[in-house]
């Protein structure tokens, strides 16, 4: 139904925007309003034509070239969308201005092309020029965060709150940087502030939920991880560790249905298949077992790495589950990328489903989503 109002919005706009133009066929912002409505509706040779017509209709077109840039950076069309940005600065430079969105959505393009460097150096221009840019404070903390910088993050958020603190997202993701450095109680509170501001933002009951899994609060990772999927039913991710969590609490089957739904959505989620391997492997189910965990070792996943993160190896699995794996098993999971077979042993923080308190192959897998730049970078 939302999807359905916004669509009708839209569209009521491009009927008003078009017959603004059929009346005055040089109204320069009339183009660039009804290309960004285009792009919003993801018809995006029609936003380019709209914006290309306005370059063409100005001395002064560093907003439509901008606006392409955006329709680009939508396209996947990433270098494109930067010569785009880089015009608009150009430009609105050729009559002593400077347009600090563009250094913004610029920056922004560099982040997705994984050129952390220059998009700072593009946000830190948007913000000299315009000392007040709260998104570009936001987006430069999530790029410091990106490359471990988090403190300088914090500082970024902090500067953001400052000036607005109606804002969500700069909670949500002071909260993800207080994470990062095991801050428990600051991103619980700095999540449950984004939470009160937008009480319909799934990515932080989704976080929520993370924080609680990591401290072994299973129900309240449970609690969050509902929450999550009720405001967004296609979220993988809650699906993926609300399933884990049912199979750490020895819910066998509820979590073998979280993971079936998180594979529905999103069918190459790697980490799904190792962890309901771990599953099937409790529940002695050796073929599944070898097959999640074959498909998961062809798509990259280091699976040596991970089991050997829970349980230090697959003797001491055995030893403390009473239970002898079969060798097509033990080769996968003792002997990987050239690694020995034998291993040192380390203390396992698991005993078994019903009593384990923490999972370090998960919590790692968690952890390194969380660090990405990607994961930063919702809504």
């Amino acid at each position: 139904m939302a999807i359905q109002k916004k669509l009708a919005h839209y569209e009521k706009a491009i009927k008003h925007l078009s017959r603004a133009i059929e009346r005055s066929p040089g109204f320069v912002q009339a183009y660039i309003r009804r290309g960004d409505v285009y792009r919003k509706m993801n018809k995006f040779d029609l936003a380019i034509a709209d914006h290309t017509q306005a370059t063409r209709l100005t001395r002064r077109p560093h907003e439509a070239y901008c606006g392409r840039g955006l329709v680009y950076e939508a396209k996947g069309q990433i270098d494109e969308a930067i010569k785009d940005f880089t015009t608009a600065i150009h430009r609105s430079r050729s009559y002593d201005w400077d347009y600090p969105e563009a250094y913004y959505h610029r920056g922004n393009a560099y982040v997705t092309k994984g050129e952390v460097d220059l998009a700072i150096e593009d946000y830190n221009a948007a913000i000299k020029l315009n000392p007040d840019y709260t998104n570009a404070y936001i987006k430069r903390g999530i790029t410091y965060a990106s490359v471990g910088e988090i403190d300088i993050a914090i500082e970024d958020y902090n500067n953001a709150i400052r000036r607005n603190r109606q804002l969500a997202d700069a909670y949500y993701h002071r909260g993800n940087a207080y994470s990062l450095k095991g801050e428990v109680d600051f991103a619980i509170a700095n999540y449950g502030k984004a939470i009160e501001l937008n009480p319909n933002d799934t990515y932080a009951y989704r976080k929520l939920g993370d924080v609680y899994f990591l401290q072994g609060d299973f129900e309240s990772a449970i609690a969050n991880y509902n929450t999550a999927i009720k405001l967004s039913p296609n979220d993988a991710h809650a699906y993926h560790f609300r399933g884990f969590v049912y199979f750490l609490q020895g819910n066998f089957d509820m979590a073998l249905a979280d993971y079936a739904k998180a594979l529905e959505l999103k069918p190459d989620y790697v980490q799904v298949y190792y962890t309901r391997a771990r599953t099937w492997l409790y529940q002695k189910e050796w073929e599944k077992a070898k097959e999640d965990l074959t498909f998961a070792q062809k798509k990259g996943l280091n699976i040596f790495a991970l089991f050997r993160k829970a349980y230090g190896s697959v003797a001491n699995f055995e030893q403390v589950n009473n239970v002898e794996l079969p060798e097509e098993i033990v080769e996968l999971l003792a002997k990987q990328d050239g690694q020995s077979q034998t291993l040192p042993e380390t203390k396992s923080l698991l005993q078994g489903p019903s009593r384990m308190g923490y999972s370090e192959d998960i919590a790692t897998m968690l952890r390194k989503q969380d660090g990405s730049t990607q994961a930063y970078l919702h809504g």
